[in-house]
């Protein structure tokens, strides 16, 4: 949760794909909905949030929201399963709020191929395969921030 929410998934470091093998993928994924829908929105720095844990605050520009918001229309239009999140939270109507989001993806899946590091999109997607081997070869073939166009 940490590495894939904090600074909004904005700096290159940050989780944006996890590999999970078949046999727990279900398992993993609804503990992992099921934690991203405590992640508090809002102003981190606002003194009435200064006590709250889990908080996320807002990307970073109204280019970046459109941006996001785009990869989120983008993954569903291909194919990708919206478990959580995608939209801007009902309670924050201004500001470059988004709501976390999570993904259950494949690898054909633009969202999948997109590095972080040049084209941020706050969430994560979950891939699952029943040979790790497999998920291995995948994630190798997959454009990471030293490989990508």
């Amino acid at each position: 949760m940490f590495g894939c929410f904090t600074s909004n998934g904005q700096i290159c470091s940050a989780t944006s794909r996890v590999l999970v093998h078949e046999n727990i993928a279900d398992q993993f994924l609804e503990r992992l909905v099921l934690e991203t829908k405590r992640i508090h929105i809002g102003d981190p720095l606002a003194p009435e949030n200064m006590d709250k844990t889990g908080m996320l605050g807002p990307l970073v520009s109204q280019d970046q929201l459109d941006k996001v918001l785009r990869y989120v229309e983008l993954g569903k239009s291909e194919g990708g399963t919206l478990l959580a999140g995608g939209r801007r939270p009902p309670q924050h109507s201004t500001g470059y709020f988004i709501e976390p989001t999570i993904f259950r993806a494949t690898s054909s899946l633009t969202i999948w191929k997109v590095s972080r590091a040049n084209r941020s999109v706050v969430g994560g997607e979950c891939l699952h395969h029943r040979k790790i081997s497999i998920a291995h070869w995948i994630a190798r073939l997959t454009p990471t921030t030293l490989n990508d166009d």
